[in-house]
């Protein structure tokens, strides 16, 4: 298997929390996959609503992202933890700033159950309010496989 390039060729790190050393800086390496129609964002560190509006910032630089390319959300190495429902709500909120993203499919790949249970909520509410389609994935090829399903 190849890797992807990383888009910004550095690594991203976000997070509020982590200026205040209150958890581990988030990180977000961008990655394209052009061939497959995929963007794919790979997080680490403490997750947190402004290092999500950042990585999603990057991800609309990638060219084809912000007009309906899928994306694959990789959280295996990443503590979801502090992230709540109140941050749920903003994120949403500023992901409908991107409206032509309402048609696509995303990928999140994940390893703890309370993640898929956190995560399995944010399917929902994503759904109803935003209109993407989202699945949560053990393992990545399942996850690239569902996602090139809809190329």
């Amino acid at each position: 298997m190849t890797s992807m390039p990383i888009v910004s060729g550095r690594r991203n790190c976000y997070s509020a929390a982590s200026w205040l050393g209150l958890g581990k800086l988030m990180h977000c390496d961008v990655r394209e996959n052009p061939d497959q129609n995929f963007v794919e964002a790979v997080c680490s560190g403490s997750v947190d609503l402004t290092g999500m509006q950042m990585a999603i910032a990057d991800l609309r630089r990638v060219d084809g992202y912000v007009d309906g390319m899928n994306a694959l959300w990789d959280f295996q190495e990443a503590d979801l933890s502090q992230f709540s429902a109140d941050d749920m709500k903003a994120l949403l909120s500023y992901m409908e700033e991107t409206p032509k993203r309402k048609k696509v499919r995303v990928a999140i790949l994940l390893s703890g159950k309370v993640d898929f249970m956190l995560l399995k909520l944010w399917r929902a509410v994503s759904s109803r309010r935003y209109g993407q389609t989202t699945e949560l994935f053990s393992d990545r090829e399942s996850a690239v496989a569902w996602l090139c399903e809809a190329v």
